[in-house]
């Protein structure tokens, strides 16, 4: 049985070589599948300049040894012009295309990184959002960006080498074709001790080559283990100091760093990024000087046999005095090539690593149920939300954030939902938008699962607007419409309604306006509040019959909050509206109020209601914040407590 182990274990090593050889061949399929779709061209470019730059340097050696010949025999004929000719003609014709070629691939490898780019930017716009929120997807993406800068690894190696590896494999199948009527010689004569066209001769020499070949792949190999560790250890300092370059372009962030003087804390961090970049390099640099020094020490030494090889070949009338030129030209750049050939192969094997990283990022697949049943069109409006035994919890957690969650939202109905932070509010509202579904239990819409609906559809219903909303550095216009084609006297209706058309009439350049300055140095700076105002419009051109508000005034005074609640509850009419808020202002508004605790619902009613429930959380949270809704003595205190 002892004997058998071995054997087993040797087995099982070979698989997996096997398996991971089959890995690597299919990944870099993958990839060059993904080239030629993302861009054809650079394809059939990169092949055709390789092909065209393998050719060069055969050429003059080629015709030079024909000529030779020719001319040793006297023969100056037309076959001596023909061949003086087309080594001029092909000459010219190739270097020429190759030239045009090559800054034509230039400008196509730009051009297939900005669509490689722009394919990643559509995966993640589209992706599921709870891999948005996922950590772990966010550092995969940021590896493949960072492989990328660093060492060209992924899709930019593919773009890079293909044309490299191209010309490098055709130099040595060309130099084997040119050397083969060597290896087929006969002596007519035996000046030499050693005969030369013994098949030991031939063996030995591919022999050699074998040996440099598997000396130069093991070296390579061990080269890019070395850069493998340097990315690894380099990932968490390459992560933080790529969240924080955007900080530093950012002209808003300049007044923090200086006022509080953190550009210590920055220099510090870039310092050890870069000592950690210089110690890893000095590594991969020693262990690529290796290989370029045996390789070079190696190829010398096969050169050298080789050319004794041809020139006894010569001597004993093997093969004419134009060919020795022929195969000395061939066999110095099958010799010279094949190391570039060999790390090329190399580059193109350890490369399978990002394009996995590539690969499992563009083929996440996301949980959400598309459905295919089309929300009924109403023009009353008449859609009920309806949250049944709803619970939930993040992926990859234990813990239930939600839990058993029952809550009818009717026609027109105006909703609080309260309470403290991290009481489960807004993810409630995130299983509203379908951001995420539930665990357990289902969300219904007129009594039909929401999931069971056309995604986009349903969407449609929704105007929403979170604690964390975003404006982009667009035109106001685009802002609020959501869309270049916007219809401007809805814009302009929904700037007015948000309470924003004062600042629009001071605008020299109106809807057209650029917000901040990244994209127009004409671009204008807006306060918070002018900021909420912009994403209320967006809410309110949107007219969807659902208007859903995530703390998006937090970022308020009490009182502005107020107000602004006042406002926008005149704005929304008769819609069915959920204010979602640890702060009590929007409650006045409301018919009804759902206070969350812990990821339930642990009390519903009217304001009135809820605030005689002297022992209950809502009660505790409005006595805590009442005193901040005071406009004067007489005005909304008087107000808080008649309503008590």
């Amino acid at each position: 049985m002892q004997k058998c182990i071995p054997f087993k274990v040797n087995i099982t090593k070979k698989n997996g070589r096997v398996k991971k050889m089959n890995n690597v061949l299919s990944l870099n399929k993958k990839g060059f599948a993904l080239m030629y779709t993302i861009e054809p061209t650079l394809v059939w470019v990169s092949v055709i300049q390789g092909s065209l730059e393998a050719l060069y340097p055969f050429i003059p050696f080629y015709f030079t040894s024909r000529i030779l010949d020719l001319l040793l025999k006297g023969a100056i004929n037309n076959q001596l012009i023909w061949y003086i000719v087309s080594a001029l003609l092909s000459s010219f014709f190739v270097t020429t295309v190759a030239s045009g070629l090559a800054h034509t691939r230039e400008s196509l490898i730009y051009r297939a990184m900005d669509k490689k780019e722009m394919l990643l930017n559509k995966k993640i716009i589209h992706m599921d959002y709870q891999f948005v929120e996922d950590t772990k997807v966010q550092e995969k993406l940021s590896n493949i960006r960072m492989n990328e800068m660093t060492g060209g690894i992924g899709m930019f190696r593919l773009f890079n080498t293909t044309k490299n590896f191209v010309k490098n494999l055709m130099t040595v199948i060309i130099a084997l074709l040119l050397i083969i009527p060597l290896l087929r010689s006969q002596s007519s004569s035996q000046i030499t001790a050693i005969n030369m066209d013994s098949s030991w001769i031939v063996a030995l020499f591919f022999l050699s080559l074998l040996v440099y070949i598997t000396l130069v792949l093991f070296l390579n190999k061990k080269a890019f283990k070395k850069y493998d560790e340097y990315i690894q250890g380099g990932v968490y300092l390459n992560n933080l100091v790529g969240a924080i370059f955007p900080i530093l372009r950012n002209y808003n962030s300049g007044k923090e760093i200086r006022i509080y003087n953190q550009q210590s804390i920055y220099s510090k961090l870039f310092d050890e990024s870069l000592n950690h970049s210089k110690k890893t390099l000095f590594g991969i640099n020693y262990v690529s000087n290796q290989v370029a020094i045996v390789s070079t020490i190696l190829s010398y030494l096969i050169l050298s046999l080789s050319y004794v090889w041809v020139i006894v070949k010569a001597l004993n009338g093997a093969i004419s005095p134009g060919t020795v030129i022929q195969y000395t030209g061939a066999l110095s750049l099958l010799i010279r090539e094949l190391p570039s050939f060999l790390e090329e192969l190399s580059s193109l094997i350890n490369n399978s690593i990002g394009l996995q990283n590539l690969f499992d990022f563009l083929e996440m697949k996301g949980n959400r149920h598309e459905g295919t049943l089309p929300v009924e069109k109403r023009l009353d409006n008449e859609y009920t939300l309806e949250a049944r035994n709803v619970s939930f919890k993040y992926p990859g957690t234990d813990e239930y954030v939600l839990k058993d969650v029952n809550i009818t939202l009717t026609v027109g109905e105006k909703l609080a939902i309260v309470g403290m932070n991290g009481s489960g509010k807004t993810t409630f509202i995130k299983l509203l938008c379908r951001l995420y579904d539930p665990t357990e239990g289902e969300i219904l819409l007129n009594g039909i699962d929401i999931r069971k609906y056309d995604y986009q559809e349903y969407l449609r219903l929704l105007s929403v607007v979170f604690q964390d909303f975003q404006l982009y550095a667009f035109q106001l216009g685009e802002n609020v419409s959501a869309s270049k084609n916007m219809e401007e006297e809805r814009v302009r209706d929904a700037l007015q309604k948000s309470g924003f058309s004062k600042r629009l009439e001071k605008l020299k350049d109106d809807l057209n306006t650029y917000l901040y300055k990244e994209y127009d140095e004409n671009g204008i700076e807006i306060s918070g509040g002018e900021a909420q105002k912009i994403a209320m419009a967006r809410a309110i051109y949107k007219q969807a019959p659902i208007v859903i508000l995530d703390e998006p005034t937090a970022a308020l005074d009490p009182l502005s909050e107020f107000e602004m609640y006042t406002n926008f509850a005149e704005v929304t009419g008769n819609r069915t509206t959920i204010y979602i808020s640890h702060r009590l202002s929007s409650c006045r508004f409301c018919d009804t109020i759902a206070v969350f605790d812990k990821g339930k619902i642990i009390q519903r009613g009217s304001h009135k209601e809820l605030v005689q429930e002297k022992d209950g959380k809502y009660y505790e949270l409005w006595q805590a914040q009442a005193q901040y809704y005071m406009k004067d003595e007489s005005g909304l205190v008087q107000e808080v407590a008649i309503s008590q």
